[in-house]
Order: structure tokens, then C-alpha cells, then sequence
């Protein structure tokens, strides 16, 4: 396997190029979502855990409280269904964006253009990878304080338990808080993972004489 960048790049800009191109949708999604988390999280999630603190055995707690099946005193689990239902959008869109790609490759070839090969499931895996990765890895949690122009607090008790934080939060500091650090280095990870495929499949397509076959 060569490895002359410059080379490697050559032969694969219908890789890089449909790479860079879905990680700006990727964004672009995240960022919707985002904005979702904004209003939902701040105008009713948000005031329902600040009202039900432990000692707060009102009516109305207490309906909040039975409905999700917590105990009597909690109140950052308040908050689980909605996190729950944004890591659920997580996967949710990743999948879509997968079989959206799927499909794109299934209508080239039936029209003739291009044949479904492995590049075009490894770039529908890409498309997957990226509508998930971003979300997984907390680029909502940035953005949220990044879009309302606040710094991000020291720590993040109520990721504490989210998805990849469990074990992302003993990164740095208590291993049992999520951290500024923590998040950050979360969301340098995510982009890892993502740019590191899109490596791999350039090198694929570079090595396996693909450039004239196409990636549909």
C-alpha cells in the first residue's frame, strides 16, 4: 500500500469530496437539533427539574414523578425521558442518512449510471457513522451553551449517565462527574473516529483501482 499522500488523495476525491460533504450535513443536522434542544430543554424540561427538588412534594411533582416511575425525591431524573428521546434521534438519524445513501446507490444502478459495489455500503456506513457519531458524542451538549453564547460550566452533572459519558467522564478530574474537559475531549473523539474512516476509505478506493468504477 503506497502511502504518498498527495497520491492517495488524487485517487480518491469522489471519497473526500462526498466525505467532507456529508460531515457539513452532519452539522447542519446537529445544529437543527440543537436549536430543538434549546427551546425544549430550557421552556420545559429544565423548569421541571429546578421546581422539583428533593423536598418538593407538591401535586405536581409528584404526578411528574409517578408518570416516569422515579422515586419521591428525585429530580435530575426528571430529565431521563427527554435525554433518552435525544439519544434515540441519535441512532434514529443515522440510520436514515444510512439508507438514504443505500438508496441513492440502488437508483444509480437501476438507471444504468453505476453498479452497487462495497464502496457504496462502506460510504452508506460513512453517512450513518457521521449522523450518529456527532450526536453520540455530545456535539449537541457543546453547541447547546456555544448557540446561547455561554461558557461552558465546569461540570455537567446531568451527563453524568448519558450514553458515551459513562465512560468518557473518567477522562480527566472525578471519574464519577462529567467535566468541561471530559466533554471536549468526547467531542475531539467523535471527530477521530469519523476522519479516521473517511482515511481508511480513501486508502480503499486509492488501492483498489476504483477511481474510474465510481463509489455508487
Amino acid at each position: 500500500m503506497s502511502f504518498q499522500q498527495p497520491e492517495v488523495i488524487k485517487k480518491s476525491v469522489p471519497v473526500l469530496v462526498e466525505g467532507v460533504f456529508i460531515i457539513i450535513i452532519g452539522l447542519v443536522l446537529v445544529a437543527n437539533t440543537t436549536t430543538t434542544d434549546i427551546i425544549f430543554h430550557d421552556f420545559y424540561v429544565l423548569p421541571a427539574i429546578e421546581t422539583c427538588f428533593p423536598e418538593n412534594q407538591e401535586q405536581f411533582c409528584q404526578n411528574i414523578r409517578q408518570r416516569m416511575g422515579l422515586p419521591s425525591n428525585a429530580q435530575l431524573e426528571i430529565g431521563n425521558v427527554y435525554f433518552e428521546e435525544i439519544a434515540r434521534q441519535a441512532v434514529f438519524i443515522g440510520v436514515i442518512l444510512f439508507l438514504i445513501r443505500l438508496a441513492i446507490g440502488y437508483f444509480l444502478q437501476i438507471q444504468g449510471v453505476r453498479k452497487v459495489r462495497l464502496t457504496t455500503f462502506l460510504m452508506a456506513f460513512f453517512w450513518g457513522l457521521v449522523g450518529s457519531t456527532l450526536f453520540i458524542f455530545g456535539f449537541v451538549d457543546t453547541l447547546y451553551y456555544v448557540f446561547q453564547d455561554k461558557d461552558l460550566p465546569n461540570e455537567l452533572p446531568h451527563l453524568n449517565n448519558a450514553g458515551i459519558f459513562v465512560e468518557t467522564r473518567s477522562f480527566t478530574g472525578d471519574p464519577n462527574i462529567v467535566e468541561i474537559e471530559d466533554l471536549l475531549l468526547t467531542n475531539a473523539l467523535g471527530l477521530i473516529i469519523i476522519i479516521s474512516f473517511l482515511i481508511v476509505m480513501m486508502f480503499v478506493f486509492a488501492n483498489n483501482h476504483l477511481a474510474k468504477r465510481g463509489i455508487a
